[in-house]
């Protein structure tokens, strides 16, 4: 296993254009949430377990009453280990526990903090802790019992002459108390493994499919490149259209003569001359030029399905990155439903591990190898839960990266509620000490995907959902326009490559000044005002999105 390690973190650094030799070390700070047994319980479990070596010191038939003493204040140290250190820690996952159910805990980091996806999921949250607490009470009743059981029993052994029969029965006291001492220890990593499986957060993604696919169209750059390559291909068209005009030049010219001798300014009127005349290159024999422009028409066909083949692959892509995020997000509810399982048949292969004999119903060395299918179970359940939430992690920053919204900051770490708060810590970077906000170059430069900059405005969400939910007049508006609006500029024009040249109107540029006489695709003559302000076409654009609910 650590030959393989090695080898994979060889290849990592190759990828990374490392040489092999290079030290590297893992930063294994992001699975410490999957942590879901606290060391220090297996390491009383352990203390309570290597008791058994000073117990089996004594003499059965006739133990001695002083090492019979010392025997049992190791184990009432042991049970003041459980209690102050256990206990304690198992309690301090309740209070984090409950706190998931008050709004606005103080000192409790909202960025960390579970959030429920839907008030079914929390009600589902609640009856598990509060089956995690009927468990907790029990295990404290039964550790109450095994210390009044020590108790009387130091105190019985506290007497100067204590009777051999007494001192025999103090022997096998003490051994049932460890064994219940034992499945105490360990019945509190099982609640522990509940408390803290309900403790992993993720961040969820709450835009809808139709946004996170509008999102997509607006502020993908390689989407932008394929519109601008169909607007080249129109202008081409609209290039060779004009060589097929007829050209009408008006013609002007004159000479102003002086007699000869040596006056030059004697300019005379009689001995001056003017000429008027028209030009006139009519488009009769235009085959080249015919060809050029058929050309130029197919090109742009060419160009604008294209176009339209990478917007519906566009679509595709992030339409299966979103179905694929809802299922590893309920995935990973699963698992910790499987966490949560597997540690309750922990639990019970302990039960049946640290039963009698008589009360295993004749089934002998079984109940050790059920304990160690049900730690197996446990280990391989924790380990789909970590994998699934590496897959929601995964899915959720691809589907980011394919709406073209990934935003970065000056130090290259995604500007994402979780990765700033891993990098800098409760969202604060190396900016907070010089005095300024560390997202003030996010909010004025332009970033990864070149769209609207998110920031959070106050109410749990970013500008971004905020501007999709909610157009500039505070009515709802669809996401093209929120992002518009964000850019500086108003909807798009009457234009889309989507559409047939024959309903886009004409096919011209608006910076030459809209020449007449040219046609549109309809047979209609175009004018001046099909190009002012860079509108493309003239009526309304085709509407092939719908408008996104606040």
């Amino acid at each position: 296993m650590q030959r393989q390690f090695q080898d994979a973190l060889d290849r990592f650094k190759l990828e990374l254009g490392l040489p092999t030799d290079m030290p590297v070390t893992i930063d294994l700070a992001i699975l410490k949430p999957f942590e879901l047994i606290d060391p220090q319980l297996p390491e009383i479990e352990q203390k309570v377990k290597d008791y058994v070596h000073d117990w089996a010191k004594l003499n059965e038939t006739d133990p001695d009453l002083d090492q019979l003493r010392d025997v049992t204040e190791r184990l009432m140290q042991l049970r003041d280990t459980v209690e102050q250190q256990g206990f304690l820690l198992v309690e301090s996952d309740f209070r984090r526990v409950r706190a998931l159910f008050q709004e606005g805990t103080p000192g409790l980091d909202v960025g960390s903090q579970r959030r429920f996806e839907s008030e079914e999921e929390r009600r589902r949250v609640f009856q598990d802790v509060q089956n995690d607490e009927r468990l907790y009470s029990n295990l404290q009743a039964d550790f109450r019992a095994v210390s009044d059981e020590l108790k009387k029993l130091r105190q019985m052994l506290s007497a100067d002459a204590v009777p051999l029969k007494d001192r025999v029965e103090a022997v096998s006291r003490l051994a049932d108390l460890r064994e219940q001492l034992l499945k105490i220890s360990q019945s509190l990593q099982v609640i522990q493994i509940g408390l803290r499986v309900e403790l992993i957060s993720v961040l969820p993604f709450e835009l809808s499919a139709e946004q996170a696919v509008q999102l997509g169209l607006e502020n993908r750059l390689d989407l932008m490149n394929a519109r601008a390559a169909v607007m080249d291909a129109r202008r081409k068209v609209e290039i060779a259209a004009d060589k097929l005009e007829a050209v009408l030049d008006v013609k002007a010219e004159g000479d102003i003569r002086t007699p000869s001798g040596n006056e030059p300014f004697d300019f005379r009127g009689e001995l001056s001359s003017f000429r008027a005349g028209f030009s006139l290159d009519a488009p009769l024999d235009l085959i080249s030029e015919r060809n050029d422009y058929r050309k130029a028409l197919i090109e742009y066909q060419r160009a604008r399905r294209a176009y339209i083949e990478f917007e519906d692959n566009v679509k595709l892509q992030i339409r299966q990155r979103w179905r694929q995020l809802q299922v590893s997000r309920q995935n990973f509810e699963l698992s910790r439903q499987r966490v949560r399982i597997a540690a309750l048949q922990y639990d019970s292969a302990v039960e049946e591990a640290t039963a009698p004999v008589q009360q295993r119903g004749g089934r002998g060395g079984s109940g050790a190898l059920n304990l160690l299918q049900a730690l197996d179970a446990v280990l391989s359940a924790q380990n789909t839960l970590i994998a699934d939430w590496i897959s929601y992690e995964r899915s959720r920053i691809q589907i980011y990266r394919d709406m073209g919204i990934m935003q970065i900051d000056a130090n290259g770490v995604w500007l994402d509620e979780y990765y700033q708060r891993r990098a800098y810590g409760h969202e604060s970077s190396p900016r907070e000490d010089e005095g300024g906000d560390p997202r003030a170059d996010l909010r004025d430069g332009r970033t990864v995907g070149d769209g609207p900059t998110a920031r959070n405005d106050g109410d749990g969400r970013d500008g971004l959902q905020r501007r999709v939910e909610q157009g500039a007049d505070g009515q709802a508006a669809t996401p093209a326009a929120a992002v518009d609006a964000d850019r500086g500029g108003g909807p798009r024009g009457g234009w889309h490559p989507r559409r047939p040249p024959s309903r886009q109107g004409p096919v011209r540029d608006p910076a030459d000044g809209g020449r007449a006489g040219i046609r549109d695709g309809n047979g209609s003559p175009r004018t001046d005002a099909d190009h002012r302000n860079g509108a493309r076409a003239s009526g309304e654009p085709e509407q092939r999105h719908a408008e996104v609910p606040s």
